[in-house]
């Protein structure tokens, strides 16, 4: 979706940690809604997610070559940064937190693809013909029966001198089905959230003439 304006695995070691004395949330989240505020370990445990690319399914845009020299930077505006998911088979919720920066993780997707589709990614915003600007508004994962995600990233690409070529929406989603909290379900469920976005971007035409584009 992209919106445009202009087999049993062993779990790993890291597992449920149990932090004692902690408050309660208020009221149930519903599946697929992201909290805003009030979002606190419930029974005092947590899982601490590593936030790994572990994608089980493959690129499945259309894409053309990117031509561009891209800088790109990612931005972390979601709402409530405490939490990334939730798992709710019992009554008492358990959160899901990030041992990692959600947006640096995004990041690492759309460059990824960017250089399997031909670009060069430049660490310096003055090296670059174009710059790409992923704002982060949803980066959640809702466990239940199954893990369901949901990645949202408003994009930008500006020129040299930071004038907007293009700006959309972008939604990555995946639903996955595996061990009852664990992490490598939640970092697969991720990864193919995120990909699933990254490819929905690079897929858009108008995105990657705008990356292409050189100013005179």
């Amino acid at each position: 979706m992209i919106i445009r304006s202009g087999g049993v695995r062993a779990l790993p070691a890291v597992a449920l940690v149990l932090t004692f004395g902690a408050g309660c949330r208020r009221g149930p989240i519903t599946d697929g809604e992201t909290p805003t505020s009030g979002y606190k370990p419930v029974d005092g445990r947590t899982l601490t997610v590593p936030l790994q690319y572990q994608p089980t399914q493959q690129p499945s845009g259309s894409y053309g070559v990117v031509r561009g020299e891209v800088f790109v930077q990612a931005v972390d505006d979601r709402t409530e940064k405490g939490a990334i998911g939730q798992n709710t088979e019992k009554a008492a919720a358990v959160p899901v937190v990030a041992a990692d920066d959600p947006a640096a993780f995004v990041k690492s997707v759309v460059v990824r693809q960017l250089q399997s589709l031909g670009a060069t990614v430049r660490e310096q915003r003055a090296e670059s013909t174009a710059q790409l600007v992923l704002h982060l508004t949803t980066f959640w994962v809702n466990e239940t029966n199954r893990y369901r995600a949901e990645v949202r990233v408003r994009a930008e690409v500006l020129d040299p001198s930071g004038e907007r070529r293009w700006e959309g929406v972008v939604v990555g989603t995946a639903s996955n089905f595996g061990r009852s909290l664990s992490v490598v379900n939640y970092q697969e469920t991720f990864s193919n959230a995120t990909l699933q976005a990254a490819d929905r971007l690079l897929s858009d035409p108008a995105c990657t003439v705008a990356l292409a584009k050189r100013d005179p």
